[in-house]
């Protein structure tokens, strides 16, 4: 599976705008050819979600990338919830 989307729900206190930045700067010095495809929007209605959204022609990211971003975002908001969402990959060879 490919993770299009990430999904930050928090559980009390509005995510830090700046911390926002910070993640997606962590995750790009790892993974730099996700630059320009990943980004995050902040929800402006309570309890203020945030998402991490692939866009463009990108298909989503691998595995590790979706893992690291994931484990990226546990560490970084403790208190919130992360849920990742993707599309499988389909078979190439159709005959």
């Amino acid at each position: 599976m490919r993770a299009m989307a990430f999904w930050v729900q928090p559980q009390g206190d509005p995510l830090p705008r700046g911390l926002l930045k910070e993640v997606m700067d962590e995750f790009f010095e790892f993974f730099p050819e996700y630059q320009g495809v990943l980004r995050p929007i902040q929800s402006p209605r309570p309890p203020y979600p945030a998402f991490f959204v692939v866009e463009g022609e990108c298909q989503g990211l691998w595995p590790s990338a979706a893992s690291y971003l994931k484990d990226l975002l546990e560490a970084t908001f403790p208190q919130a919830k992360v849920r990742v969402y993707g599309k499988r990959d389909l078979p190439t060879d159709r005959s």
